[in-house]
């Protein structure tokens, strides 16, 4: 799928979505989230609310398997009742090892499913894999040094500057800077109608004005935290490209 077509389904998503939505603010793994809601969604049909309050106890039974508390989780964030919210939350507080992210994706749906029963309002729920924090969405970047430059204090001092100046212009907030000796990674916390790909290329347009020394390709995720090796790889397949032409 092109960037148009992207950017044109993101938009209308964005232009349905209502004032009031929840962001997942836990930076969780992608494949558990999926995993959790496919398997919330199979196991909603014929719950018998007195039944799962009723075994409930087992949640902190260390005995008890951990796919059966996976399915008893899913079982009781589906209710639409106070106690319901009450055990899920108890146990997302001290949950059994390998069932922390579960638990709190558990607590995230029975929360919902109350404030909907309550206040007979739909939920939207955001997830990315980073996470969000009030009301935006958290985005890691990666710029890179050109033609294998290094980066002097002048450079970590601009970029900081302009990185700060941009965010200041789009209503958003840098978490934090890191600079490695060929390239700068920034968490951003952004709003759900900002062009994160538009604000780094604008970041990069405003830093090169004082020597063009980033390099026009960059990364940018909400998926996950990218490692040392990882940006790398990308960093040598820039270079790898720079060189061919």
């Amino acid at each position: 799928m092109g960037d148009d077509s992207l950017k044109s389904r993101i938009e209308e998503f964005l232009k349905g979505l209502p004032d009031k939505f929840t962001i997942l603010e836990e930076q969780l793994p992608l494949d558990v989230q999926l995993d959790y809601f496919e398997y919330s969604h199979d196991v909603k049909n014929d719950i018998n609310e007195e039944a799962v309050i009723g075994v409930s106890y087992k949640l902190f039974d260390k005995e008890y398997g951990s796919d059966d508390k996976k399915d008893l989780l899913c079982k009781l964030a589906s209710l639409t009742s106070v106690e319901a919210y009450r055990i899920v939350e108890r146990y997302s507080s001290c949950p059994d090892e390998g069932l922390e992210s579960w638990s709190k994706l558990a607590l995230l749906e029975s929360r919902m499913c109350l404030e909907s029963f309550l206040t007979d309002e739909n939920q939207v729920f955001v997830s990315t894999g980073l996470g969000g924090k009030d009301g935006r969405l958290r985005f890691f970047a990666v710029l890179f040094m050109n033609d294998n430059n290094l980066i002097s204090d002048s450079h970590k001092t601009l970029v900081r500057n302009e990185a700060e100046t941009v965010a200041e212009k789009n209503d958003a907030m840098i978490e934090e800077i890191v600079y490695s000796e060929k390239w700068i990674s920034i968490k951003y916390l952004l709003g759900f109608k900002r062009d994160i790909k538009e604000i780094i290329s604008r970041l990069i347009d405003e830093c090169n004005v004082y020597g063009n020394f980033l390099s026009e390709d960059f990364i940018v995720t909400n998926v996950k935290i990218l490692n040392e090796n990882e940006i790398l790889t990308y960093y040598n397949q820039i270079n790898r490209n720079a060189n061919e032409k």
